[in-house]
This record gives C-alpha cells, structure tokens and sequence, in this order.
C-alpha cells in the first residue's frame, strides 16, 4: 500500500492542493458548496485573465481591481496614463461593461433639452444610459457598452473605447457649446 500510494502521489507532492483541502474541512461546507466556490472563483480568474490580456494586446493600461458581493471584477483603464473609462462585469452578467459616470448640474442653461439630446447621442451609439440623483443639484449619468464575454477582445475593447470616448465629446459639446 505504502508502495501504491508512493508511486501515485500519495506522498504529500501537492502541498498547495493540501492544504486548501485541510481549509475547506475546517470551514463545514458541503461538497456543493464547495464545488460552487471554486467554479466561480475559477470564473473569476479567468475573467480577471481575459481582461487583462485584452487590455494589454489593446496597447491600454488598468488599475483598482475591485470585486465584492455584487461586482465579480472592476478596473480603470487608461490611455497615455490617463484615465478614460472603467471595465465591469457583475457576477451574473453575461459579459463585460465598458463605462463611464458623469454628473450633470441641473442648473445649466436648457438642462432637460440637454439631458435628452445627451441620451439620443448615447442611444444612437447602442450605449446604456443609468440615471441616478445622487443630490438636488446633480444627476449622474451611468454610460456604459455591452461586450459578451465570447466577443470580448483588443479589438472590440479598443472599438468600445473609441465609442465611448466620442461619446463623451459630443456629451461635452452639447453641455458646454461655448467651450467647442
């Protein structure tokens, strides 16, 4: 038996693989439970992989990975060092949000021609607009791509950053005419 378990790897060769073993028997999960952690533990590293990979291939850089009980993963990304825009995906998404926020004073000059000339553009470029209130003076604009995981790559990251990026000029440009 000695010989047999030796041979097989029975020997303690996979220390790591011990030890998160020797974890999981002292946290009292059942064995679903545990399979369904490390499926979307494994998820999520992959995800975490893709885009990294993407952002990399795309010439781009990221920061600030945050995951919590609703966010699976979230980074900045930048372009020349700059910040331009935030990547997403919730724990039951199906894919990625390529997005930005921007608040809004609702006491600029036309404000409500504004907020629907801003949502026509956004609308026009396939983008989701999210509208909170975060104050009596501000309206927060959520912008934000849909990319499905199987299509999410350089190329279509790169695209969905470009829209977003002119997106945000013409938002600009209808915001302050008198800057343009």
């Amino acid at each position: 038996m000695q010989n047999r378990m030796r041979f097989f790897g029975g020997d303690g060769a996979n220390r790591r693989k011990d030890k998160l073993d020797a974890w999981f028997s002292k946290q009292n999960f059942s064995e679903e439970e545990i399979m369904d952690l490390l499926e979307q533990n494994l998820r999520q590293r992959k995800n975490i992989k893709l885009v990294k990979d993407c952002i990399k291939d795309a010439g781009l850089g990221i920061s600030g990975l945050v995951s919590n009980d609703k966010l699976e993963l979230y980074f900045d990304i930048y372009k020349n060092k700059k910040s331009v825009c935030y990547v997403s995906k919730g724990w039951k998404d199906p894919g990625f949000r390529i997005g930005e926020l921007i608040d809004i004073d609702k006491d600029i000059a036309g404000f409500k021609e504004k907020f629907y000339k801003i949502f026509y553009n956004c609308s026009s470029n396939l983008m989701s607009v999210s509208v909170s209130e975060p104050s009596d003076k501000f309206v927060s604009l959520s912008l934000e791509i849909g990319i499905y995981r199987d299509g999410f790559n350089a190329k279509v990251l790169r695209d969905a950053i470009e829209t977003l990026e002119k997106t945000l000029k013409a938002i600009s440009k209808i915001l302050y005419p008198e800057t343009h």
